[in-house]
């Protein structure tokens, strides 16, 4: 068995790398071209609150999900950048720095899904609440 702090921080990393994974294919989803912005924030919405609830379940501290879900939007949104077609061949540092800063014009949506990932976990918590 795993120390408790050594559990916790495998715990986080292996939440931000799944979170950067399912964003970075949800970025470059072909359904994405059917919805609309307003349909795909409902859906990024949803999946956001239902990662919540089961990271917390999962035994995720709510602080640390958020910060998690910071950490797997931006590398989900860099990998995503990185993948996409590019017309010029540029330097691997260039292309790293153009994908990092494209990652982040999508700030708002990462505020979103990253208070969605936490209210999911708070509603887990209080839903989970004993009754006395």
């Amino acid at each position: 068995m795993l120390p408790s702090r050594s559990r916790d921080t495998i715990s986080a990393l292996l939440a931000a790398a799944i979170g950067g994974a399912l964003y970075r294919y949800w970025l470059t989803a072909p359904v994405l071209g059917r919805l609309s912005i307003a349909q795909w924030r409902y859906i990024a919405f949803g999946v956001a609150v239902l990662i919540g609830v089961v990271l917390v379940r999962l035994g995720l501290n709510i602080a640390v999900l958020a910060c998690t879900s910071v950490v797997g939007l931006v590398l989900g949104g860099t990998w995503a950048a990185l993948v996409a077609p590019k017309d010029v061949t540029t330097p691997l540092s260039t292309e790293l720095s153009n994908a990092f800063n494209y990652s982040l014009t999508l700030w708002r949506e990462m505020v979103l899904l990253t208070v969605a990932v936490a209210l999911g976990g708070l509603l887990s918590r209080v839903v989970n609440r004993p009754k006395s």
